[in-house]
């Protein structure tokens, strides 16, 4: 192997286990309050004890459901991968519990997945700021819905109350398809 390349990776394996430590250090400290947040945006314990995530030199981070897996960037910067671990938990999270009501209300599964993903809006409440979260952009189709359950957020009674007005505000504006 050439010298270069063998003294990269050398450098890559070390800044992992870097990245590996301060992010184990981190959820030793705040996990617990972490996780707790998050069920309480979720209006449900949490229904795991464990998650695991991967680090990966992709932009992307997809997860498994079944596993409770995901991916975060390796080379990103610590609030971006603090959100992008509570992203992929909030999204277990949803689908354990509010997939077959929302299935129930009359949702399809892309209308799931759009709601799942629109949720995680939640994640930039004030009450996550103490964690150091990178702000949760979203993605563009999801502005609109976005928007409405920041705003119902504030207006719920109940969860259940806040959940049901966002899968009829789904219906309205993510189509079947």
């Amino acid at each position: 192997m050439e010298p270069r390349i063998a003294r990269k990776m050398g450098q890559m394996k070390h800044d992992l286990q870097a990245v590996k430590a301060v992010l184990s250090e981190y959820f030793e400290a705040n996990g617990h309050s972490l996780l707790s947040e998050v069920a309480r945006h979720t209006g449900r314990t949490m229904y795991a004890k464990t998650f695991h995530a991967y680090l990966t030199l992709l932009q992307i981070c997809p997860y498994d459901e079944e596993r409770r897996s995901f991916l975060v960037v390796y080379n990103g910067h610590l609030p971006r991968q603090l959100k992008i671990i509570c992203h992929e938990i909030m999204h277990f999270q949803f689908l354990h519990y509010y997939r077959a009501v929302c299935k129930n209300k009359g949702l399809n599964e892309k209308q799931i997945q759009d709601l799942k993903e629109a949720m995680t809006v939640l994640l930039n409440q004030p009450s996550f700021r103490r964690f150091h979260l990178a702000y949760d952009q979203g993605y563009e189709p999801h502005q609109e819905l976005r928007k409405f359950i920041t705003t119902a957020w504030h207006a719920r009674r109940s969860y259940r109350f806040f959940l049901d007005r966002c899968i009829e505000k789904t219906k309205q504006v993510i189509p079947r398809t």
